[in-house]
């Protein structure tokens, strides 16, 4: 809340609103500023940044901090080494626990939670609060009870030093299932190799020759359209693992790809100027809302889909008016319509063999009544 400034007296003090502002003491604002503005002050302040920065160096060893996605971390040992060196001491005053029920599960989660105080040999204090749940994923194992416990208490702990010496710097105890994962998933594409690359499956329906394939089979205007989109994705929808491995198949398998539709289009006698053109793909242009319209009622006449299902799609097509919605009822229209191919495929073939069965009978019928009547059907008019 802003304080307005208020003419201070030695004697009693007098009524205070309770609606306004609290009032100031321009005494103690004028010692106060006096104080911080002293050079002096500042030199300390960069003396003891300048001691942190040196304790570092000189104290943490490679055992001490957790890099993820080219960051460093301070784990509980920095944290402790730092506290015995700056003369910190924490205690905890208060701590709770309690069961939760997650919403999306409906399993009972048990969380922790700590508020450590950390006092520094100067004077100054710091209360920093900690908590922890038995959902969270550290590594490959899930938290135990005791284990939520224990690091609700070393993240607040570490968080109250860090306040006091290294101005609230994260700790790695701090870091977020997301951002473990994250980190982990950059880490895994960082190192991906070019065989992996060629096993990533290709995640859409269309175009229908790569669907459930590798991307190794997709050709190089296919990996940029691949590109831009994760790409895209990435910036508007956050970081996931197989938006990271996408993105980096892409990048990795394009130079593969140009180079083997240029030995192609080479082995079949194509001009060198045409295979130069023929590299430098343009990105795929991103269909306008008239045209992506036009295909979902082309797709919903197509004969191969379902008739009882023309009408909901119609319904979906009115409701869907943006090009993102457009894309969602095509892509469940192409797969609708490759179940009634597919459908159709196993009705003829059904009804083809009921023929057959009919036309063996009949044979049989015909071949047991030559056999009765030798001469059945063998006399000349």
């Amino acid at each position: 809340m802003t304080h307005a400034l208020a003419t201070t007296t030695d004697g009693p003090a007098a009524a205070v609103d309770p609606r306004l502002p609290a009032p100031i003491n321009k005494r103690a604002l004028a010692g106060y500023l006096t104080l911080i503005e002293d050079p002096d002050t500042l030199r300390l302040q960069n003396r003891l940044a300048g001691a942190y920065d040196a304790a570092c160096t000189a104290l943490l060893g490679p055992n001490d901090i957790q890099v993820e996605s080219g960051r460093s971390f301070k784990k509980k040992s920095a944290w402790r080494k730092l506290a015995r060196y700056f003369g910190i001491s924490t205690t905890v005053i208060e701590h709770s626990e309690r069961y939760l029920v997650d919403e999306t599960t409906g399993e009972s989660v048990f969380l922790a939670t700590c508020t450590v105080r950390g006092t520094a040999p100067w004077g100054q204090s710091s209360d920093a609060a900690g908590a922890c749940a038995t959902d969270e994923e550290s590594g490959r194992r899930k938290i135990s009870i005791a284990d939520a416990i224990a690091t609700a208490e070393t993240r607040a702990a570490n968080r109250a030093t860090s306040n006091l010496v290294a101005m609230g710097e994260v700790s790695a105890e701090e870091m977020t299932r997301d951002e473990r994962t994250r980190a982990t998933a950059e880490a895994d594409v960082a190192d991906m190799t070019l065989d992996q690359a060629k096993a990533v499956p290709y995640p859409w329906r269309t175009p229908p020759k790569y669907k459930d394939g590798p991307m190794g089979a997709l050709s190089s205007k296919m990996l940029d359209a691949v590109l831009k989109q994760m790409t895209k994705e990435l910036t508007e929808q956050g970081t996931t693992p197989q938006r990271l491995a996408l993105q980096r198949a892409a990048q990795l398998l394009r130079p593969v790809a140009v180079e083997r539709e240029r030995m192609e289009r080479e082995a079949k006698g194509a001009p060198a100027a045409a295979t130069e053109t023929a590299t430098e793909t343009e990105p795929a242009k991103e269909p306008t809302l008239d045209e992506l319209n036009a295909a979902v009622t082309k797709l919903i006449e197509h004969k191969a889909l379902p008739a009882a299902a023309r009408g909901s799609y119609r319904a979906w097509h009115k409701q869907a008016t943006t090009p993102a919605l457009l894309r969602e009822l095509i892509a469940s229209l192409e797969e609708s319509i490759e179940d009634g191919i597919e459908s159709n495929k196993l009705r003829t073939a059904a009804e083809a063999e009921v023929e057959e069965a009919k036309l063996r009978q009949r044979d049989d019928g015909e071949l047991e009544e030559r056999e009765r009547y030798p001469f059945a059907g063998d006399v000349d008019d």
